[in-house]
């Protein structure tokens, strides 16, 4: 069962962002997006959680490549469980599309380390959105 849910959980970040004049605006430089992403921090209507749902074997990533494709991954049990999306970014929003379902996020802050998230969607499952700001850190740039 974890291995839907952090592939619906990844995905799910991305329903219904929120725009801020206060995040990244014009100044998002595509090619830093291009890295495989490890899921670091959640923060939930401001209370900040550790993502803690990595294995002693592997972590789970989002992978995005420059070719406007890419792979969420869930490490469950030693297994790797992949599903591949594809994606645009516009100035500061970030839309995925994966088995014809369109989600967005606004991104605060992209550098070649971070990648910080916000959306709005029911993070808690009790019918209310919550404002869902995930972080994420890179180390790994993808070349193909």
């Amino acid at each position: 069962m974890k291995k839907y849910t952090i592939i619906f959980a990844a995905i799910g970040f991305l329903v219904s962002a929120c725009s801020n004049d206060d995040n990244a605006g014009d100044n998002i430089n595509s090619e830093k997006l291009i890295a495989t992403w490890i899921p670091t921090t959640i923060t939930v209507d401001g209370e900040t959680f550790p993502y803690d749902d990595h294995e002693d074997c592997g972590f789970d990533t989002i992978r995005f490549q420059s070719n406007g494709q890419g792979t969420i991954t869930d490490v469950f049990e030693c297994d790797e469980v992949s599903t591949t999306f594809t994606y645009t970014l516009s100035n500061e929003r970030l839309e995925i599309t994966s088995s014809g379902v369109t989600l967005e996020a606004t991104i605060i802050e992209l550098s070649t380390e971070t990648l910080i998230l916000q959306s709005e969607w029911d993070y808690d499952d009790d019918g209310d959105t919550e404002i869902v700001i995930e972080a994420y850190e890179s180390g790994v740039t993808i070349s193909e």
